[in-house]
């Protein structure tokens, strides 16, 4: 219990002293103060840092989500930035207030026996124990032990092999120990104690959370999880808050089925009253609660009994506070012990409506029945510790009630709830819900609000990203479909509309993109159907009332069986309305309880739609590959920095924009001298854009570091392996992969709206991708007799081929086996996306700049945008070959690799006159079409060493050459050419600063024949310019 205080506490630390590890740090404060005989540790209370200026309230939210968000605590992030409620910080009159709602014992307390050694304790296998920790949200706090639930699964991974074994059985020991209640007695107030937090909510007043120890939460949650759904099954259909799915939806369309009914018969006064208990979990004795435990759930009695038979304490700044009656907010167990307490007395009530929700009561029917039954649950109440809160409780008189009857109704009601407040129906909320239309209108105009509020925050943030990721996700349906659900919202269109219209200003501010008409309902669709996730209310309102009401049929006809007819006659009302709506065809009986299949076959008629009213190849090639699986990967990874997911603002806004077929930039004029329309895809395919390189080496580094995931280190670029022509494939394991044969590599990034794919991607989804691994399979038809090939080739667009999905799936199932987790698959691919994205940015920016493109400066570019830095120095270097024609499509066709495209022939030194064009290769040295001519084969000089050398060998840096340094060197103006045809001299030195890089490398060896063949023929076409046109321009 002390090993956090005593390993993980960190002193203080000067800035002047030298820096040392988080290990370092654990070893010391384990050789100071670990002491196996016994000894307490003596680690001094870490201090806190003084003169900080503390962070407004919106820089501290935004800080607080983005911690959350980095720890993969995605409810965290959630309620951090949509709850009103904040800490309080422990002062005095918080203290006092927390004392007041931890009162002491009734004084006429029972006497609880032990457990009975006759009545088996339950037992908790490994499996249940490893379930109950990985259901800990990720950032969830540690108790006075200092151990998290984060530390425990860190240590259970498939990587710490035999320890993580011994410490999960060491787990499941203790847990089971705690369960049987055989705890020894110098534990208890520390395994039961807690910290305490005051949360202050925005009524002003104090809610207490007790965050107990990581060990004790554990053995709640196996007890909680191993008799919740029997204990659920009793309590309903009184008590929903147990186990109970859609629970409350199914009390709300209860609710408002007897309201109409009552309504249309009017034969008698109706009346509904909602009951409020005070202070319910900390005030209910402890006694009744373990007496309707050992009834009701015996096997988990040993547990409750050693954490509730004696005084814990509750930690709350320095000062301490005993917990002596009633049940700690914050167990695991508390829903399911209160529930039992309360419910002979909820029982009691003999009313038509009789509802449950933990301690929120609801009460309907007759005056009479209504008033004695009030009557009896206050009796039952008081038996159990518990006192209604008559100013906190609503009464409501049901339609069709004369007024005099209204009057006696409140003077019978004031005699058992003196100060009981009467609310009209046209305000009715039950458990969160609208009740009656008007008030529905009023939650939505609330709801656009809310929505309103959220995205302001959310702008707050610092990572666009992060902000896009819980907006499309969790902000903007999310947050009001329970609404859509428990009411009828479908009504109302004009302020679904109002919603809609909120989230696409958010979505335009947070993407800075400008979604209008095709592009915003194709952002509004699925990912899966190629959107961006964000669904429109409007589109899901109906729907989801629909499969709310079918869900929960059941539990309506358990509440008020006359209720049930009403909803169900309703719910083939509404079916009919969808079917007439969208002309579809409405889901088979079994599936109508699910919304989704509701939702998307709608979605799936928008998305035909879409298609059917494109009218280029560009559209309807975009929308074929934005509904390929995995196309749209990136939208669904998890934005962190610490895994490289996270992307930067532009990167994030030409991504969006690229999906939804939206404006990416103004038009201009690409350095190449083509046109660049608002779209910027000419920027993918662009010989001159230096994006390409970094994307590619991005590709290859995910699969290598996917492979060494997986158990097999790989080789990038293995020397001595070619095709038979000098050119080597991306990588090679260094083991078998399957069939007893290396696994061999070569991948490809293809523009999906290139002019010789984008015909052929309009016609059939991946088209370009598979055409890809087809020209890999066969240029390495060679290799794969003796390896395993595997080609991966995946499009600008996204999408995949299918070949290259396989492997891709193959490597992230063996990743899956080594880790065991099962998101490792899809974490894999959506690496493979959020590459592909970034380089189809940079290759954008940079190609609609004017200045040299240079490798270095795209893979700078390519990694500011949230790139994984590991090993970059070697893909500069490879990017930098390969753009001399040795290795990639992706760094250049000029290498031979790109279908049609010419390249460099190693066997004969010299350049090729094809240049390709198709989006998948480049000419070896990154020229347009336009400047292909400075390319062709001319005289061929020789290479002359550079002075002051140290070896004979040449230099391998074509800036040394005293001819080419002389003419590079800064002028005027450039000497003018008057064939239009012909490239000018400060052209062919722009193309020849491209490829310097590949070549500026102090090394021993040989220079590569190609690319000092290209260097060779470029100053031979310069010099032959210099003698057409004058004589070269003079130093400045």
């Amino acid at each position: 219990m002390r090993f956090a205080y005593t390993a993980l506490r960190v002193k203080e630390q000067s800035q002047e002293a030298p820096r040392s590890s988080l290990a370092a740090k654990v070893r010391l404060n384990l050789a100071q103060n670990g002491d196996p005989d016994g000894a307490q540790p003596s680690v001094p209370p870490t201090k806190r840092r003084r003169g900080h200026r503390p962070a407004d309230g919106v820089t501290a939210m935004s800080r607080r989500v983005a911690s959350k968000l980095t720890d993969g605590d995605i409810r965290g992030a959630l309620r951090t930035l949509t709850s009103d409620d904040s800490y309080a910080p422990p002062a005095d009159d918080v203290i006092n207030k927390m004392q007041e709602k931890h009162p002491k014992p009734p004084a006429d307390l029972r006497d609880i026996p032990p457990p009975d050694d006759s009545q088996a304790p339950l037992v908790a296998s490994e499996a249940d124990v490893m379930k109950a920790i990985n259901s800990f949200p990720p950032s969830s706090s540690a108790g006075l032990d200092g151990i998290r639930p984060a530390h425990l699964r860190s240590l259970l991974t498939k990587h710490t092999a035999e320890a993580g074994a011994r410490l999960l059985t060491a787990l499941t020991a203790l847990t089971n120990l705690a369960l049987s209640g055989r705890l020894p007695e110098c534990v208890v107030p520390a395994f039961f104690g807690a910290s305490l937090i005051a949360l202050r909510k925005k009524d002003g007043g104090l809610r207490p959370i007790a965050v107990g120890s990581v060990y004790r939460r554990i053995a709640g949650k196996v007890a909680a999880a191993a008799v919740s759904g029997a204990i659920g099954a009793r309590l309903r259909p009184i008590q929903l808050g147990v186990a109970t799915r859609n629970g409350c939806e199914a009390a709300v369309h209860a609710v408002r089925a007897y309201i109409q009914g009552s309504s249309e018969s009017a034969v008698d006064s109706k009346i509904m009253v909602k009951l409020d208990v005070s202070n319910a979990f900390n005030t209910v004795r402890r006694d009744s609660m373990m007496e309707a435990v050992i009834e009701q759930a015996p096997a988990i009695y040993p547990f409750v009994w050693q954490g509730y038979n004696t005084t814990t304490p509750l930690f709350i700044g320095d000062s301490k506070i005993l917990s002596q009656t009633g049940i700690q907010q914050g167990d695991p167990l508390s829903s399911l012990m209160f529930s039992l307490t309360v419910d002979a007395a909820a029982r009691s009530a003999d009313t038509d409506i009789n509802i449950w929700y933990l301690d929120d009561g609801t009460l309907a029917g007759s005056v009479p029945d209504v008033v004695s039954s009030i009557q009896r649950v206050k009796a039952e109440l008081s038996k159990v510790g518990l006192t209604i809160n008559p100013t906190k409780c609503e009464a409501i008189l049901l339609e069709g009630s004369s007024e005099e009857s209204k009057s006696i109704a409140l003077r019978h009601l004031h005699s058992v709830l003196p100060d009981i407040r009467e609310v009209a129906m046209s305000e009715l909320e039950l458990l969160g819900a609208p009740v009656h239309d008007d008030q529905v209108r009023r939650k939505l105009l609330q709801g656009q609000l809310m929505v309103e509020k959220l995205i302001r925050r959310l702008q707050a943030l610092e990572e666009a990203h992060q902000a896009f990721f819980l907006l499309k996700s969790y902000v903007s349906l999310p947050r009001v479909l329970y609404l859509l659900r428990s009411s009828p919202a479908y009504r109302h269109p004009a302020l679904l509309v109002k919603i809609d219209e909120t989230v696409r200003c958010g979505m335009e501010a947070i993407t800075n993109v400008r979604l209008r008409g095709d592009s915003w309902r194709q952002a509004t669709l699925p990912v899966n159907l190629g959107g961006l996730g964000v669904r429109m209310v409007t589109d899901v309102a109906l729907p989801a009332h629909i499969a709310s009401q079918v869900a929960s049929a059941d539990t309506i006809a358990s509440i008020y069986g006359s209720a049930a007819a009403r909803v169900g006659e309703a719910t083939r009302c509404l079916v009919e309305e969808w079917e007439a709506h969208t002309g579809l065809p409405s889901p088979d009986v079994s599936r109508q309880r699910y919304q989704r299949d509701w939702d998307r076959a709608a979605a799936e008629a928008i998305s035909r739609q879409l298609l059917d009213d494109c009218t280029t190849d560009v559209d309807r090639a975009r929308l074929r590959a934005a509904a390929q699986p995995h196309s749209g990967a990136w939208l669904n990874a998890f934005p962190a920095a610490s895994v490289g997911t996270l992307l930067d603002p532009d990167t994030l806004r030409t991504a969006v924009a690229l999906r939804v077929g939206a404006e990416v930039c103004a038009p201009h004029r690409c350095r190449c001298g083509a046109d660049i329309d608002e779209r910027g895809l000419h920027g993918l395919s662009c010989q001159l854009s230096a994006g390409r390189f970094p994307r590619h080496a991005e590709l290859n580094s995910v699969i290598k570091r996917g492979l060494a995931a997986a158990g097999l280190p790989s080789v990038l670029e293995p020397a001595g392996l070619d095709r038979g022509d000098g050119r080597r494939p991306d990588g090679i394991t260094a083991f078998p992969y399957a069939e007893g044969r290396c696994l061999v590599w070569d991948a490809t990034c293809v523009d999906t709206f290139s002019a010789s794919s984008v015909a052929a991607s309009a016609a059939r989804a991946s088209a370009a991708a598979t055409a890809a691994e087809g020209r890999k399979r066969r240029r390495y038809e060679a290799i794969s007799r003796r390896y395993l090939f595997r080609p991966v080739a995946v499009e600008t667009s996204g999408a995949l081929g299918s070949d290259s999905c396989s492997f891709l799936k193959d490597l992230g199932r063996r990743i899956v086996q080594v880790t065991g987790d099962r998101r490792d698959m899809e974490r894999l691919i959506q690496r493979i996306s959020v590459a592909v994205v970034r380089g189809n940015a940079t290759a954008i920016r940079l190609a609609g700049a004017h200045d040299r493109p240079d490798v270095r400066t795209a893979v700078t570019s390519f990694d500011r945008s949230g790139g994984d830095s590991r090993g970059n120095s070697h893909d500069v270097d490879r990017c930098s070959r390969s753009s001399c024609g040795e290795s990639s499509d992706e760094c250049g066709g000029g290498s031979g690799r790109g279908s049609g495209g010419g390249g460099g022939d190693r066997s004969t030194g010299e350049i090729s006159d094809g240049c390709n064009n198709t989006g998948e290769g480049n000419c070896s040295v990154g020229c347009s079409k336009d400047s292909a001519t400075a390319l062709r084969p001319g005289p061929v000089m020789p290479v002359r060493p550079s002075a002051g050398s140290r070896s004979e060998e040449p230099s391998r840096n074509p800036l040394d050459d005293p001819d080419l340094a002389y003419y590079l060197l800064p002028r005027r103006e450039s000497p003018p050419l008057t064939d239009a045809d012909s490239p000018t001299t400060q052209q062919l030195a722009e193309q020849l600063l491209c490829l310097s890089p590949s070549l500026a490398q102090d090394t021993p060896r040989p220079p590569r024949p190609n690319a000092l063949t290209a260097y060779a023929a470029l100053l031979a076409k310069m010099r032959e310019s210099i003698r057409d046109h004058g004589a070269a321009p003079e130093p400045l």
